[in-house]
């Protein structure tokens, strides 16, 4: 009789316990299935391997992640290894040309820096690091034609009207291109650091854009142009060190005065060689708590949307456009906003970011709003089931041990009896 009561009645009931115990845990842990994107940031490798100036490159790392770049300082092994494609710009530092030429490897690293802008990249070079981009240099009257050769002419310094070799002094530089994006909203004149970079000089007929000239002795001092499908920006002085402020991270030159701010000029530079076509913002929320209750309070928070791009500059988004999907929809402009389900069920809420471009995006997520369901006479959120789900197989285990020991040993008692 125990037998029959064992395999018709309570091995089933064990089996259902243990089946709906684990699918409670199951739903319980399932993620919410949504697609997103997210706006990248631009990448910026600085080179910090043998040749470069400290001060220069420390500079140059605050300034950049100063405007929101992600920096990361590279090394020859980096740029050998191909690493360049995971960024947008190169910058060499000031230091010395020669020496940046040997630790990449001689041509085996600036090979790898020639495609990498030949292929769509962006370089910065400063002082050292712009002699390193032309395609040959003149230092103190000896030519040497070891560089990269990005620019279509040669590096000239040091500068002795300014400061002989190797002394420094602020210079004054002319602004002499005001329709050039890197230029064009930059005062006409700026105080900028000079430490033996050279001047500039494009063979006849180059496609070079000289946006700034020594005033002393009238030479290009900054130029912009382009290689292959990629930009190159090349500057003589040092416009990275802010020689009045602590911001780049450098005491060198803190004596000296700078007369406001040369990081501009910088920024912009590389506004110009990454800027892309307008991008929308994109939509993107969470919720909580992750299993609401009917009339419970549900809290989404949109935060986490990126912002639009207007081709140069992030543009802010100004609305969010809220559907939760039992017809209440709501436009707000605080990113954080509370809704209440009056019924269960399934529901498709829909969040529209609005940027100050008028560029939209749209996602959306299904939530389940739980009612509550009796469990053993006591109520209990169907959401909470799930927790219970480990002690229902816990306590089936132990009882369908227990059962199974007792009769084991009415087994045993019989056998003894008949003996």
């Amino acid at each position: 009789m125990f037998r029959r009561f064992m395999w018709t009645t309570f091995v089933p009931i064990l089996l259902t316990l243990i089946i709906v115990g684990t699918w409670f845990n199951t739903l319980a842990t399932s993620p919410n299935m949504i697609t997103e994107t997210t706006q990248g940031t631009v990448k910026v490798a600085v080179y910090g391997g043998p040749g470069v100036w400290e001060p220069s490159r420390i500079a140059i790392v605050n300034m950049y992640e100063w405007v929101g770049a992600s920096v990361t300082v590279v090394y020859a092994s980096d740029v050998t290894g191909g690493g360049l494609v995971n960024y947008d710009v190169f910058v060499m530092p000031g230091g010395n040309a020669w020496d940046q030429y040997v630790g990449l490897g001689y041509e085996e690293g600036a090979s790898k820096i020639r495609n990498f802008v030949s292929n769509g990249g962006g370089y910065i070079g400063i002082c050292a690091g712009a002699y390193f981009a032309c395609d040959y240099i003149v230092w103190e009257g000896s030519s040497y034609y070891y560089p990269l050769g990005l620019f279509p002419g040669h590096g000239d310094g040091a500068i002795d009207e300014i400061a002989p070799w190797p002394n420094y002094a602020m210079t004054n530089i002319s602004i002499v291109n005001r329709t050039h994006p890197i230029t064009e909203s930059l005062p006409d004149y700026m105080w900028i650091l000079y430490y033996g970079g050279p001047e500039f000089h494009p063979y006849a007929g180059a496609n070079v854009t000289i946006l700034g000239r020594y005033q002393v002795n009238g030479e290009a001092a900054i130029v912009a142009c382009e290689y292959g499908s990629g930009k190159v920006f090349l500057t003589g002085p040092h416009p990275e060190i802010e020689e009045d402020s602590d911001r780049d991270g450098s005491r060198w030159g803190d004596a000296l005065d700078d007369k406001g701010s040369d990081w501009p000029l910088m920024h912009a530079a590389l506004y110009w060689m990454t800027a892309s076509p307008p991008l929308p913002p994109t939509a993107n929320f969470t919720y909580s708590p992750a299993n609401p209750l009917v009339g419970e309070i549900v809290t989404f928070n949109a935060s986490n949307s990126q912002s639009g791009w207007n081709g140069t500059h992030p543009t802010s988004i100004v609305d969010y456009y809220w559907d939760f999907g039992d017809q209440t929809r709501v436009h707000d402009t605080d990113p954080y906003i509370d809704h209440v389900y009056t019924e269960d069920g399934p529901y498709t809420v829909t969040l529209n970011v609005t940027d100050s471009q008028d560029f939209w995006n749209t996602t959306s997520k299904l939530i389940t709003v739980n009612s509550s369901s009796p469990v053993g006479g006591i109520w209990i959120p169907v959401d909470k089931l799930s927790l219970l789900a480990p002690h229902i197989c816990l306590v089936s285990t132990i009882v369908f041990a227990t059962l199974a020991t007792v009769i084991y040993f009415r087994r045993v008692k019989r056998r003894r009896e008949k003996l």
